[in-house]
């Protein structure tokens, strides 16, 4: 297995920087995570705090499911993706999850 180091922090939007005609994005407008510092989404590794914050913003999210259905298909490794980490995302699709 490959490990690539990753930033601890990713600047705001940088996921909207990679742009995927597939995916669609519109939903981002309505996340409650939207105007919120992205240190929070994408902690430092082991930061249960903050990845407990992420989770109880998330849960109250009206476009969780659209989220996660982003997350998964362009394949994010990194960061609280519909109130999900990353292994909970790869767990899920091993499990049979499809997004919609």
């Amino acid at each position: 297995m490959k490990f690539i180091e990753r930033p601890h922090t990713y600047p705001r939007n940088y996921w909207l920087s990679r742009p995927d005609s597939k995916l669609r994005t519109g939903w981002m407008e309505k996340a409650k995570c939207k105007d919120l510092d992205t240190d929070i989404f994408f902690p430092e590794i082991r930061s249960k705090p903050k990845v407990k914050i992420a989770k109880a913003i998330c849960s109250n999210c009206h476009v969780r499911r659209e989220c996660l259905d982003y997350a998964l298909g362009a394949d994010l490794d990194y960061g609280i993706w519909g109130g999900l980490t990353w292994l909970e995302r790869i767990n899920l699709k091993r499990h049979g999850y499809s997004s919609s």
